[in-house]
């Protein structure tokens, strides 16, 4: 991928953007899309929505196979 420097005052509008943008030329044609790198601090760390004992109950329940979960839409005439 190329690199390409922006000036400083395109570099400021661009690292208030939170989220992807369309950027255009003056006359509003398209030139791409923006999207702003993420920054580990901005996430916010949570606990699973889970309680400590149903997470421990569905590490020991074995598991279903791709078909088992398949037949089991099939039943309840889900489409696929």
């Amino acid at each position: 991928m190329k690199r390409n420097v922006m000036d400083e005052p395109i570099s400021a509008r661009l690292k208030e953007l939170r989220d992807t943008a369309e950027l255009c030329d003056s006359s509003g044609k398209m030139l791409g899309y923006f999207t702003p790198a993420c920054d580990d601090d901005e996430f916010i760390r949570t606990e699973p929505p889970i309680s400590d004992k149903e997470w421990e109950r569905r590490m020991v329940e074995p598991a279903s196979t791709t078909a088992e979960v398949l037949a089991r839409l099939l039943r309840i005439k889900c489409p696929l």
